[in-house]
């Protein structure tokens, strides 16, 4: 009997550990699955560059029909409420809307365009007024899919530029399909040199990792009862 309780215990003790670990894994996916509601822009500094990076999709059922537009490829521009980077297109989708939020604090001093090398689709965004304005995307882009670019603009700063550090402007709405968004931040120090992103261990191994620290529990408290 007592060999049976001390059995029923480890049992327990693993499906604690395993449940713990899957719901981790599951409010992870949450978060993912949320975050496909908005396209995040950060531009930030690196070495002597200026580098930006965007990714993310939004759903564009409500926005209406898109209008082509020619873009500089590899191109970002500002002037008070207006940022766009056009990465490697030649052409832009363009959408003219209403009844949506958008909320800026000026990103620039002045205006400044200025073209570098880029990857990726465009985006964009500029307001006419309290709730209209342009959207910019990749030309042909496909509600829900998603899209990453890069834009890096050599020798260039954010003094140069006169570019507001810590700001983030954004444009969101809802016409029934959930909150959108495309949200915009300037972080001087979003790329530092010279550092690597730590290795993130995968589930599977986070769960093994668990389950052998359980079994090593579980055995240190048989050696304990024997």
């Amino acid at each position: 009997m007592r060999k049976l309780n001390q059995i029923e215990r480890m049992k327990n003790i693993l499906s604690t550990l395993a449940i713990s670990a899957l719901v981790s894994v599951g409010s992870n996916a949450l978060i993912s699955n949320s975050a496909s509601a908005a396209i995040n822009f950060v531009m930030g500094e690196s070495g002597n560059d200026i580098r930006m990076e965007w990714t993310g999709s939004v759903n564009t059922n409500g926005l209406g029909t898109p209008n082509p537009f020619p873009v500089t490829s590899g191109q970002t521009r500002a002037q008070f409420n207006l940022w766009s980077a056009n990465g490697g297109d030649n052409a832009a989708d363009v959408y003219f809307v209403s009844g949506v939020n958008f909320n800026f604090t000026n990103p620039a001093t002045s205006f400044w365009d200025v073209t570098g090398i880029g990857t990726g689709g465009s985006i964009g965004i500029q307001s006419n007024g309290p709730t209209s304005g342009f959207i910019t995307l990749p030309e042909n882009y496909v509600s829900d899919t998603q899209v990453n670019g890069s834009l890096i603009l050599a020798n260039t700063s954010f003094a140069s530029l006169g570019v507001i550090d810590g700001v983030t402007s954004s444009v969101s709405w809802d016409f029934g399909f959930g909150l959108q968004e495309i949200i915009m931040e300037t972080d001087r120090d979003a790329f530092p040199t010279g550092e690597m992103p730590e290795d993130v261990p995968e589930p599977s191994t986070i769960l093994g990792t668990l389950i052998a620290g359980g079994i090593g529990i579980a055995l240190k408290n048989k050696r304990r009862q024997s």
